[in-house]
């Protein structure tokens, strides 16, 4: 059978849909990895996206379940289950920003990040019966995370102790001819040391602490001193949780953007944590 020419004239060739891509954040070590997927027009399903990651990160499925997919903004940060459909989520988003965080309305278009992180039901048991090198620098990305949002608060030994691993991790072992005194300045140890406690001793003394903890990692597996890390992590109220914006008294304007605390609460395997975000205590 033939066309005839009027139809061959008229046909077209149908147009392919474009792909759906994704960019994701994976929380690991002292650096955030991206990564970004490729998929084919259509619905795409939580589930996909977590199973192109963990064949990334080439985790088993026991281990997969330690961890999930989140969408985060400035306002909300919320698990999202394996079943929803990405795009319905986006379009849903600002109702859960009003619904989640109490503001009044949200009428801008969403500036989120797609991060793989701690599932939040994940507990501490489950943790510790699926330690890998790859599980442990995930574990460590999250509490780290944690950490430099001011949600988990340190004590100055354990500052320093993480502090010394920081350089273990990004500069390797220990070597006394590129740590002559000096070497951790003002600029250095505001990236290793937390805001809240940099002021609480002098430089000096902290680049004694923090070698003290660096020496002391020759010769470990980066993994390892990672896990030596969460052992005394996992005893840190907040870790592990989820944060959400609260208060107890709202200002006379009655807007919740304009509460009188700047509280948030974290819901984790530790139980109920309340930070204050001005004194961050």
């Amino acid at each position: 059978m033939t066309a005839s020419k009027s139809n061959q004239n008229n046909w077209k060739s149908p147009t392919k849909k474009p792909s759906v891509n994704v960019d994701v954040v994976v929380l690991c070590r002292t650096n955030d990895i991206s990564y970004s997927f490729s998929f084919p027009p259509g619905i795409l399903l939580v589930k996909s996206v977590k199973d192109a990651i963990v064949g990334k990160l080439q985790i088993t499925p026991k281990e997969s379940k330690m961890f999930s997919l989140w969408i985060l903004t400035k306002d909300l940060e919320l698990q999202l289950r394996e079943t929803d459909d990405l795009a319905c989520v986006l379009t849903l988003w600002n109702n859960w920003t009003v619904k989640y965080t109490h503001v009044q309305s949200v009428n801008t278009t969403p500036s989120f990040t797609l991060v793989y992180k701690r599932e939040a039901a994940c507990t501490i048991a489950e943790e510790e019966l699926n330690i890998s090198p790859t599980t442990t620098a995930l574990l460590f990305g999250d509490i780290l995370r944690l950490i430099e949002l001011n949600r988990v608060h340190l004590t100055q030994m354990n500052a320093a102790m993480l502090a010394g691993i920081k350089l273990h991790l990004n500069n390797g072992e220990f070597q006394p001819t590129q740590c002559s005194p000096g070497y951790l300045n003002i600029e250095k140890l505001k990236q290793l040391v937390p805001n809240s406690l940099i002021n609480d001793t002098s430089p000096e003394e902290w680049e004694t602490l923090i070698s003290s903890h660096y020496k002391s990692l020759v010769g470990v597996p980066s993994s390892t001193a990672m896990e030596k890390f969460l052992v005394i992590a996992r005893n840190f109220p907040g870790y592990g949780s989820s944060f959400f914006p609260v208060c107890t008294e709202l200002s006379q304007s009655k807007k919740f953007e304009e509460r009188l605390q700047n509280w948030l609460i974290g819901i984790g395997p530790k139980g109920i944590t309340i930070t204050d975000q001005n004194t961050k205590v």
